[in-house]
């Protein structure tokens, strides 16, 4: 009886500890910074590429999303209007 408390006993302790190493693990946060976006990681401000490679050793690729390339050429369209000049008149300061 006292090999079978001692038993259930060890694997509550062995949970208990299993249970302590997840929550551990839950309460890891990552800070990013809310303007730029770069990830803190060991005191230093990173990009979010070098953090996820740091980190985990995987490597990102680059694109632009389609929301991203209508802005821009949104912007670049308004740019060049701005920037034409009728004929006969002389060029913006």
């Amino acid at each position: 009886m006292s090999l079978t408390l001692i038993v259930a006993v060890a694997l509550a302790l062995i949970m208990v500890v299993v249970i302590l190493l997840r929550l551990e693990k839950l309460q890891e946060f990552v800070t990013v910074c809310a303007w730029t976006g770069q990830v803190k990681f060991q005191g230093q401000w990173l990009r979010l590429d070098e953090y996820l490679n740091k980190q985990f050793g995987i490597s990102v690729s680059h694109s632009l999303s389609q929301e991203a390339a209508e802005k821009m050429m949104k912007e670049i369209e308004e740019l060049n209007r701005s920037n034409v000049v009728p004929p006969g008149q002389p060029p913006k300061a």
